[in-house]
């Protein structure tokens, strides 16, 4: 008989909540007993618990997030320290951020806060935390609770800039007073390390400033949802709309919205928005859980839809406009996912802008309507993952769809109607192929901003000592003396495109400490403001637009 050493190299890795197991070279199942296989978890082991192939031997454990209680996992926390009260925990990066354990908070001690220097140089606090797989976990939801001081009134616009993996969340906070906001984990923050990371957006007026202003974050929890909460991947709660639930609908100034019977694909139950004047506007938000990356090959939202000549739908996801649905006959359209949401759950929303161009007032009576039915996700091989699916506008051209990649909107202040964005297909107004952006404004109270084109995305890496940047063509009308065309990235900064006559390179950097974050980029053209008259349309053309990178733009 043979004699045979076995030698174990394994690392000891203590199993708890946001800890990475290690799997060890050899087979740990050769000198013990082995209860499971990591790839076979779903059938070896019980609710909420995992394969631990750590070694010696291989065993069922409690899920990361969970504790066994009594022989059973139950949800215990995420992520580690979610009262913010431990600074070894969450690290800082950059300077003016960091934990204060003895801040009294709202509902426990301890905070995250961020001061003028923090806000003003996007500085951050952040940890990793091996989140549970979906198939062994509940559906969760974030909570995240905070506020901002600021007895100068120096702040301008700022934002809590928050994200749980590729989970993004911004959001205003309220001055001197605590909210609590929550939003639904998708299925690409499962089964994986994800980074709970905090930040700002904006900051004080003027950087770097003098002011007290102070952000601070109280709570971050993970929890599970409640039922009908957080929907599971690939569902769109009411998505045909026969039910009652899933859906908000909002209605102004004279407009109706709501579900209404006979109006659908087949004369059944359907979404309905529809304007009576010309300040009339309506929108509807509901939920969906778009499917990891991969799980549908070139995911797109695939509607069914009807809307009234010189009327459109302004589509967003997670409130960043994406796509437009333009008047047509009842027809299907397929919006394709931009590569930031995939795996995601967010809101959905459509909105039928007011129309007030032409004279008239507020009273003067504008009927439109749009039905909305049959939402469902799909995979569209022109869909290709991107965050800048229709670069040059050439979807346009395409009568088959998919829809346009971007997300336009008109400015109005009243019944002034003083901004316009247009992708319309001209050879002879596009820098190349047929498809081009038109902005434009005809009225002094309507800025820069209030209208506009919208493409978010994720600011890319650099490459080397290539920073990240937006590259574009641009031809701004050398007689524009009533307006500017500008680009806002929300980062309380915007520039503003030389008035040439002829399409010219532009190269806007993106901040290097954004790299991984998601930005939104609004191209716009409007008044300068000092009054409220209207003037000779002035206009602006867009095309080939570029995420990219360049050496003349910073690397950090």
């Amino acid at each position: 008989m043979r004699n045979v050493v076995v030698v174990w190299l394994f690392g000891m890795a203590a199993i708890g909540c946001g800890e990475v197991q290690h799997t060890p070279d050899a087979d740990p199942c050769e000198t013990a007993t082995c209860a499971c296989t990591v790839a076979t978890q779903d059938v070896d082991c019980g609710v909420h618990s995992v394969c631990d192939e750590s070694g010696p031997g291989r065993k069922c454990v409690c899920a990361p997030a969970y504790k066994d209680q009594g022989g059973t996992c139950v949800f215990d926390s995420a992520p580690r320290d979610p009262g913010l009260t431990d600074p070894q925990i969450w690290q800082s990066t950059g300077m003016g951020a960091g934990v204060n354990p003895a801040a009294l908070g709202n509902t426990d001690t301890g905070e995250g806060q961020f001061n003028a220097a923090g806000m003003c140089n996007s500085s951050a606090l952040s940890q990793k935390f091996v989140m549970p797989p979906l198939s062994k976990a509940e559906q969760f939801k974030v909570s995240v609770t905070y506020t901002v001081s600021d007895p100068q009134f120096s702040l301008g616009g700022v934002q809590l800039d928050m994200s749980v993996g590729s989970r993004f969340f911004e959001q205003a906070p309220s001055r001197n007073t605590y909210r609590t906001d929550t939003f639904c984990l998708g299925a690409a923050n499962y089964g994986r390390e994800v980074d709970f990371h905090l930040g700002t957006r904006g900051g004080p007026s003027m950087c770097p400033s003098t002011s007290t202003a102070m952000l601070s974050v109280d709570r971050v929890a993970v929890a599970p949802a409640t039922p009908d909460e957080c929907p599971a991947p690939g569902v769109i709660p009411n998505n045909d709309f026969e039910g009652t639930g899933g859906w908000t609908f909002n209605p102004l100034t004279g407009a109706t919205a709501g579900i209404v019977d006979g109006v659908g694909e087949t004369g059944s139950r359907a979404a309905q928005l529809a304007t009576t004047n010309r300040c009339s506007q309506a929108s509807m938000t509901g939920t969906i859980a778009i499917p990891a990356e991969g799980a549908v090959p070139n995911p797109a939202i695939d509607v069914f839809y009807s809307g009234t000549g010189g009327g459109r739908l302004t589509v967003s996801l997670d409130g960043k406009n994406i796509s437009v649905l333009n008047a047509s006959s009842a027809r299907h359209a397929k919006i394709c996912v931009p590569k930031w949401a995939i795996g995601t759950t967010s809101s959905i929303g459509f909105l039928l802008q007011q129309n007030a161009s032409g004279a008239g007032a507020c009273t003067v009576a504008l009927n439109r309507t749009f039905v909305v039915d049959s939402l469902k996700i799909v995979s569209d091989a022109a869909c290709t993952s991107s965050d800048n699916p229709d670069p040059g506008f050439e979807r346009v051209a395409n009568l088959n769809g998919p829809t346009a990649g971007w997300g336009l909107l008109h400015g109005h202040v009243n019944d002034v109607e003083g901004g316009t964005a247009i992708i319309g297909s001209s050879a002879a107004l596009a820098h190349s192929g047929t498809g081009v952006l038109r902005l434009a404004g005809s009225a002094v109270c309507v800025s820069a901003g209030q209208a506009g084109a919208d493409l978010t995305f994720i600011v890319p890496p650099a490459q080397g000592a290539a920073g990240p940047a937006l590259k574009f063509f641009a031809n701004v009308g050398a007689g524009n003396v009533n307006t500017n065309t500008i680009v806002s990235l929300g980062t309380g900064s915007q520039t503003i495109l030389p008035e040439t006559g002829a399409y010219t390179a532009q190269q806007i950097c993106l901040p290097p400490k954004l790299v991984g974050r998601r930005m939104t980029a609004r191209f716009s053209t409007g008044g300068l403001g000092g009054g409220c008259s209207t003037f000779a349309e002035e206009s602006a053309f867009i095309d080939d637009v570029e995420l990219t990178t360049d050496p003349a733009c910073p690397a950090q």
